[in-house]
């Protein structure tokens, strides 16, 4: 078994009462600064150390976050981080319908500790689940390492709902002990154990092997604290439009410095101040259309999307995002952002929409020219198929084939249209109808040849397709006859045998009833020459004739003849007038 305990006091989940226990546990010992976030009703935040964030009140209140990992100064953004602290996944299991108990009783069956680590805590956010592997305070260099067991964890769980955008360092999630207003119940811990993990022990434990991205230049990566290999792509690109001398690319801090003021300097592309982007034809590029087309996307997708829990904060980010990349204007981006906001059925306060896609901005700003992979917006948006029949660049590989051959069909009728032709189905539906025409008006086969232009072997050829396809919609009908008529059948059967049963039954009845036996019946009379039973005697009296025992049952057949079987005790038989006697067990028909 992977981990191996804290060294804590918290041993069960019992030792967890207050929101600190579950913070102590988290951070003790961990440096840097810890994001708190509260929505009340706006959302804010709070850069706190470790001694600070214990003090701040948690209990009973309500929409309230910390983040899993800490930073080295006060702001929560990847750039910025210190330690990895914790492993997460947040399963929404309530959008795909899947019920919370079930979930984690089949995650306790067949995952933890065989397709993935046994999760130190197991957290009730309110409608979903937080899966929480707690690290052994591991440095922010291990953070690529972090983001492939990140992925492996959530693409592992992704049957139950495991959020695909909960793959990101900055992350903040719900503290036990508060209330979570969405669904009306505090976040509760529902599963402790006390291990703490590396990242490298679940990476040799599971084989999780990273895929490093090769560049042009075949340079994987640089040492710490230098220049990434996109920052420097960009620069070079800075420096050869504007004419100027790179940085010193050695110094990470410096060169996001010099992007950030040298970018402002490149000519701007054109826009109007108008509700829709629009770009100069001369000037516009290939990645500025697409872009665009990611926008207008993100419009048509959330005007048929309704309600709060449909991804609108991921896509206001990557609106904001798109729109500054395209049109360099900050301000235009946030106001297009804003509009965009605007146009949600449930929009978020314009405040709040200005803080949390600000990091967009920055992004920008440091030369961060990475564009987000179409699958990959796919994914975080989690758009379905029936979506993207509304979109034209968000949209699967099988959508696009699939529009393909849409276009495709559409070019090659207008085709035929423009030089006045038809489709070969079409024309050999016209040619079959007039074959059927001409063979109702007495025309001959020569005749009919003649008459259309077309060779023995096309009129043989369609005359049996003709015959064929008449042949196929006689047997059609003559099925669909016999199945009404042997439904109506077995229905008259069927109530012929119920009503035999019924007859049968109360005739059992009658017999075992002894209240309808004459208590002034007179006695057996026996005959005094040869001990024969006398003929008054009652039905009912001991006998030493033998009863008949007979059973019959009737049934219609399908010409509406009665037939029926009766089966007779010692030879005797009963059956209906003028029916033939067969023996024992007799087939009778009735003619009536």
């Amino acid at each position: 078994m992977l981990g191996i305990s804290a060294g804590l006091e918290q041993k069960t989940v019992w030792d967890f009462q207050k929101p600190t226990d579950y913070i102590s546990y988290l951070f003790t010992g961990i440096r840097g600064w810890i994001c708190r976030g509260q929505i009340n009703p706006e959302y804010r935040q709070t850069m706190l150390r470790f001694n600070g964030l214990m003090e701040r009140s948690f209990t009973g209140l309500n929409n309230v976050y910390i983040s899993m990992n800490t930073f080295c100064i006060n702001e929560r953004t990847s750039d910025r981080l210190k330690r990895l602290n914790t492993l997460y996944v947040d399963i929404d299991c309530y959008k795909l319908g899947l019920d919370k108990a079930i979930v984690l009783e089949a995650l306790r069956e067949d995952y933890f500790e065989s397709a993935i680590p046994c999760p130190t805590f197991v957290i009730d956010s309110g409608r979903g689940l937080y899966l929480i592997w707690k690290l052994r305070n591991e440095d922010r260099n291990a953070l690529p390492r972090w983001t492939r067991v990140q992925e492996y964890l959530i693409q592992t769980l992704k049957e139950f709902g495991a959020d695909p955008a909960c793959k990101d360092c900055t992350r903040i999630l719900r503290v036990p002990f508060t209330r979570n207003t969405k669904s009306g119940t505090d976040v509760e811990i529902l599963e402790f154990n006390d291990l703490t993990y590396t990242i490298s022990e679940i990476q040799k434990e599971y084989d999780i092997v990273g895929s490093y991205r090769k560049h042009a230049d075949n340079k994987k990566s640089h040492p710490y604290n230098t220049a990434t290999e996109p920052m420097r792509h960009y620069a070079a690109d800075l420096a050869l439009k504007l004419g100027v001398e790179l940085p010193d690319l050695e110094d990470f801090s410096a060169t996001q410095a010099w992007i950030a003021k040298m970018r402002l300097k490149v000519p701007r592309r054109t826009h109007r101040e108008e509700n829709a982007l629009h770009f100069d034809p001369k000037e516009n590029t290939k990645m500025c259309c697409i872009l665009q087309g990611y926008c207008t996307d993100m419009e048509t997708l959330f005007s048929m999307r309704q309600g709060a829990d449909c991804k609108r904060e991921i896509a206001l980010f990557l609106y904001r995002l798109f729109c500054y990349d395209m049109t360099g204007d900050k301000d235009l981006a946030l106001e297009k952002t804003l509009a965009f906001n605007a146009s949600l059925s449930c929009p978020f306060p314009e405040s709040y929409v200005k803080r949390a896609t600000m990091s967009a901005e920055r992004k920008i700003d440091k030369g961060d020219t990475y564009h987000y992979k179409r699958e990959t917006i796919i994914s975080i948006l989690e758009i379905t198929g029936e979506e993207m029949k509304s979109l034209t660049y968000l949209v699967g590989e099988v959508r696009r084939r699939e529009r393909k051959q849409e276009n495709n069909r559409k070019a090659y009728l207008e085709r035929l249209a423009a030089v006045g032709k038809e489709t070969k189905a079409a024309e050999k539906e016209k040619r079959r109808a007039a074959i059927l025409a001409m063979q109702k008006e007495g025309m001959g086969a020569p005749e009919i040849i003649a008459a259309l232009a077309i060779s023995k072997a096309t009129y043989y050829r369609e005359t049996a397709a003709i015959a064929a396809r008449n042949g196929l919609e006689a047997a059609r009908n003559v099925v669909e006859t016999a199945v009404e008529k042997v439904a109506e059948t077995a229905k008259k059967a069927l109530e012929a045998v119920l009503e035999t049963v019924e007859q049968a039954a109360s005739t059992e009845e009658e017999e075992k009833c002894p209240s309808e036996i004459e208590e002034d019946a007179e006695p057996m009379e026996e005959s005094a020459l040869n001990g024969e039973v006398s003929k008054n005697q009652p039905y009912y009296c001991k006998s030493t004739a033998e009863q008949c025992r007979t059973v019959m049952v009737v049934s219609t057949g399908v010409d509406g003849h009665a037939f029926g079987v009766s089966s007779s005790g010692s030879g005797c038989g009963v059956r209906p007038h003028g029916s033939r006697s067969m023996g024992s067990g007799s087939l009778w028909e009735s003619s009536g």
